[in-house]
This record gives structure tokens, C-alpha cells and sequence, in this order.
């Protein structure tokens, strides 16, 4: 894949809920439900400012890790770094969570 001339959104960490600063948690459900509202598209690739780690509960479908395609069904865990490309593949019957975090989460808890 030729990645030269891609524009890949770079997404800062903006919490959803309100809590504990530098976490967040989401339904892949609620991501499906409200990706018009993002000013990219989940199913598209981008990088993230902060790490994420991805429980898939339901479904079969793929995620996209560093422009590797990979598998997922009930169980799969990822964890995706600060900085890493990806994209989700949402098909209906999937489900899951998803946690965001920051590194200063970590530093200051």
C-alpha cells in the first residue's frame, strides 16, 4: 500500500464522559451510533494521541492495526498505542468496549 499521499487524521483525547481525567470509556455500539457526529470516520484510518484498548464482546468483523487488517470475534482483545494507525470495521451485531486513556493518566494516578 502506497501511504505517501494518504491524509490520515491525527485525533487528540477528548472525553466523551466526564470523570477521572486522561480516561474514557465507550460502547462500540455508541461509537456506531454517533460516528456522524466526529469530524472523522472510525471506519477510516487515523492515528490517535493516546492508547486505546478494544474488548469485543459480539460479532464478527476486522480492525484495521497499522494498515494490517486483523481479525475479530467475541473475546479478541487490542490494545493499539499512542500513535498507531487504525480503523474499525463495524458490521450490526457487533459489540464491545473501548478504553481510552492518556499517558498522564498513568503518571498521575
Amino acid at each position: 500500500m502506497d501511504t505517501h499521499n494518504l491524509h490520515i487524521p491525527y485525533l487528540p483525547f477528548e472525553p466523551k464522559n466526564e470523570g477521572v481525567d486522561g480516561i474514557d470509556v465507550l460502547s462500540i455500539n455508541d461509537l456506531k451510533r454517533r460516528k456522524e457526529q466526529f469530524d472523522h470516520d472510525p471506519e477510516s484510518a487515523h492515528l490517535v494521541s493516546f492508547h486505546i484498548l478494544i474488548c469485543y464482546t459480539k460479532g464478527r468483523s476486522k480492525h484495521l492495526v497499522d494498515f494490517v487488517w486483523h481479525e475479530v470475534e467475541p473475546g479478541t482483545l487490542l490494545y493499539l498505542s499512542k500513535g498507531q494507525v487504525n480503523a474499525f470495521s463495524f458490521t450490526e451485531e457487533l459489540e464491545g468496549y473501548i478504553l481510552l486513556f492518556t499517558e498522564e493518566y498513568f503518571t498521575t494516578q
